[in-house]
Parts: structure tokens; sequence; C-alpha cells
């Protein structure tokens, strides 16, 4: 058998679609309620405050909801595997590993971010007729937040013309720590196999306390004089990268090795 045959690919893809339909719905479902309530708040507070434009916040909240959304899916990479008869229809399903890991992470990657843009507009059209159904007037958020979103790109043109690449640093950097923590919850998935979320949470949140310490009772100014600020910058991109892979590729191998009986640390 090859490691990978498109055909193959195909069929356990659509087979985990059906399978995991009811959660997969369930899960879009809270994206929906998570953007919906993010637009009545923001078209609430302009119609009590019109003077103030809340569509810099509505950017961030939507971004936060999208990114929250991320690790939720990231978490349940290998969340479908939380219990003895679901390992067990895994592992005798007639595909690679390669094949099955791959089509979670296509569920849990690609298809969220495409699936994104319909329940988005799903959710401006909720908001927009509930608004009017109270006595409002319905207003579209999409196009004003479209506009916003457009005008990151003017803008980190403009800064990098002032401050010359940093502006870019600071995009790839914004995408490396996106990137990494995602992977993250990943590896979370298939080290805790129920409430991999909250738990790779807890996980995360004390590394960061700790890596924040360690950071401060050390001193870098030497080693940025050293090698240089701009290259310090793009040393730390990269290894985020790095790191990002390596976790992805450690998640893989901890499938690979995936028993029908887990130990208990991992398995509650």
């Amino acid at each position: 058998m090859k490691n990978f045959d498109c055909k193959r690919y195909w069929l356990v893809l659509k087979q985990n679609v059906i399978q995991g339909r009811k959660r997969f719905l369930t899960s879009y479902a809270g994206v929906f309620l998570g953007l919906f309530l993010t637009f009545m708040c923001i078209s609430i507070g302009t119609r009590s405050n019109p003077c103030y434009d809340y569509t810099q916040n509505g950017v961030a909240l939507t971004f936060c909801v999208f990114m929250l959304g991320c690790l939720v899916f990231g978490s349940a990479v290998l969340g479908h595997l939380d219990s003895k008869t679901a390992r067990i229809t895994a592992l005798m399903l007639p595909a690679t590993n390669l094949e099955k890991f791959l089509v979670r992470l296509t569920l849990c990657l690609p298809v969220y971010w495409v699936l994104y843009v319909p329940v988005f507009l799903a959710a401006d059209a909720a908001q927009m007729l509930t608004t009017e159904v109270i006595g409002g007037n319905g207003q579209w958020i999409a196009p004003v937040l479209w506009q916003e979103l457009t005008g990151i790109g003017d803008f980190l043109n403009s800064s990098a013309i002032q401050i010359g690449d940093r502006a870019y640093y600071v995009l790839w950097s914004i995408i490396a720590t996106c990137t990494l923590t995602y992977a993250v919850y990943i590896f979370g998935s298939a080290v805790f196999r129920k409430r991999a979320f909250i738990l790779t949470s807890v996980v995360l949140f004390a590394a960061n306390i700790l890596s924040g310490y360690m950071l401060l009772s050390i001193d870098t100014r030497e080693f940025q004089l050293k090698m240089g600020e701009d290259f310090t910058g793009i040393l730390f991109i990269v290894l985020m990268f790095a790191g990002a892979a390596g976790l992805v590729f450690a998640s893989y191998k901890l499938f690979c090795r995936m028993q029908v009986v887990v130990p208990k640390l991992f398995g509650k």
C-alpha cells in the first residue's frame, strides 16, 4: 500500500465528514453565535454613540473570534478519538496513518477558513435582520470590516516607508506566533484525548508565565548587540515556524502510535 493515495484520501475525507457531521455543525454554530454577538455589540454601540467609530474594535473582535475558532478546531484535530470505539474505528479504517492525519488537518484548518466566510456573512445577515426587528436601522457590518481589513496593506506600506521594514517584521511575527499557537493546540489534541482545548490552554498559560519570567531574568541586550536586532528578529520568526512544524510532526508520530486503550493520564 502506498503511503498516500488521492482516492483513499478523498474517501477518508468523506467518511470523516459524514461520521462527524453533528460535531462539525455544533462547532460552526458556536462560531456563528460568537460572530452574531460581536456584530450585535458593534451595531448597538454604533446606534447608542454615533460619534464613536466601533469598526476598528469590530475588526479586532472578529479576528479574535476567528483565532479562537482556529484554536478550538486545532484542539479537535484528534479530538474524535476520545472513545475506545472511535479509536477502534480509526485503526480499522483501510487507509494509511498519513492519509488519516492529513484528512483531520484539512477539516480543521483550510476547510474552517473557507467555511468561516459564509458563516461570517450569515451572522451579519442575522444581525441586520435582528436590528430591523427590534426597531433599529439595520446596517451591513461586513463591508465596513472588509474596508478596514483592506486598509491594513496600505498601513503596512506607509509604516514600512517611515520605519523601514520593521512593519513587515511585526506582521511576520504575528503570523509566526499564530502558527506556533495553532500547532501547540494540534499537539494538545494528540496528548489530551478529552478536554484538549481546556487542558492545552492551561498548559500554554503556565508555559507563557514561566518563559516570561525566564526572559526577564536573562539579559538579551548583549546577544542583540552582537547579532544585530534585525537578525535576532528573523531568527525568532524562523524558530517559531520550525517549532510549529516540529509540533505538527510530533502530533503525527503520536497519532501513529495510538493504542485502543490509552493511559489514564491522557485518556481522562
